[in-house]
């Protein structure tokens, strides 16, 4: 943690909850994780958040005096009020990458499977960083998304129906292969997101750039269309994590690359976003 933008891993209850952090460790492969220190959610994967160290720091200095903790080792303590006590972590302290990415992993493609929203997708923080640039520990799922943004310029991911919504498809690696904003769309089949999805990336791979503010009258017949631009960091880290995943450990970007929502009427013409939309069609507006 040499500087307070350096990304770490904390957990929902010292980020939402606003918890202390009793518990810092500087992981072997350089990550850091700077948590509560309880076991209520242990083995919770859905718990864990990305932020930069500076915004915990701010909350409190005393985590400036940990920066210089070597690799492998941690420091804890029983409150806010005590001392840290600093230690080289035990081989069975590490992580169980079993526990971290379980057997129904859940972002494999189970277009039939009805689970909760988040479980089905979100790759969640502890996951990015176990495996972070490291190509040789990346499992066949992984592996399977590089090879198709190698060879086809993007890998595109489809999530079955929940209880909120009609499923949805995302691209990944389109800015990586073409520079032009990935590309995500809620609603109807998956077999017309995926054909939808294809032609828009045929027009991409050709030299044409989509843009918000415009309506397209050409990519559905009869129909106008748009893309609108996605920014919240919560849209990223709850139906795109697949592409947080991918431009952080395997590009190493430290920014969140460009998304554009692609938003379709109902069969009058009207879009999500006005009250007079089909509400028989279900197409959330990410923001």
């Amino acid at each position: 943690m040499e500087q307070s933008d350096t990304r770490c891993i904390t957990c929902s209850r010292v980020l939402d909850d606003r918890a202390p952090v009793l518990y810092v460790c500087h992981d072997s492969d350089g990550e850091w994780q700077l948590l509560c220190g309880g076991d209520e959610h242990a083995g919770d994967s859905s718990c864990m958040r990305i932020v930069h160290a500076g915004h915990l720091m701010e909350r409190d200095p005393s985590l400036a005096a940990l920066f210089d903790l070597p690799r492998g080792h941690a420091a804890s303590r029983e409150s806010t009020a005590a001392s840290w006590s600093r230690y080289e972590r035990d081989e069975d302290e590490t992580v169980d990458d079993e526990r971290m990415h379980p057997t129904d992993c859940s972002c494999c493609q189970a277009y039939g499977h009805r689970r909760p929203l988040l479980q089905r997708f979100q790759r969640t923080a502890r996951q990015f960083f176990v495996r972070v640039r490291d190509p040789d520990r990346f499992d066949e799922t992984e592996r399977r998304v590089v090879e198709n943004v190698k060879k086809y310029g993007f890998h595109l991911w489809h999530v079955s129906p929940s209880a909120d919504d009609d499923g949805f498809s995302y691209t990944v690696g389109l800015f990586d292969s073409y520079h032009h904003p990935e590309l995500v769309i809620f609603g109807q089949k998956v077999d017309w997101r995926n054909s939808m999805i294809d032609f828009i990336v045929d027009q991409i791979r050709e030299g044409k750039r989509f843009e918000t503010g415009v309506l397209y009258p050409d990519l559905i017949e009869g129909f106008h269309c748009r893309f609108d631009s996605i920014s919240s960091v919560g849209s990223y880290r709850d139906f795109l994590g697949w592409d947080l995943w991918y431009y952080y450990t395997v590009k190493r970007l430290k920014e969140r690359v460009p998304v554009f929502q692609f938003v379709w009427p109902d069969m009058q013409g009207v879009f999500p976003d006005n009250s007079a939309f089909d509400n028989g069609y279900r197409q959330p507006l990410l923001p």
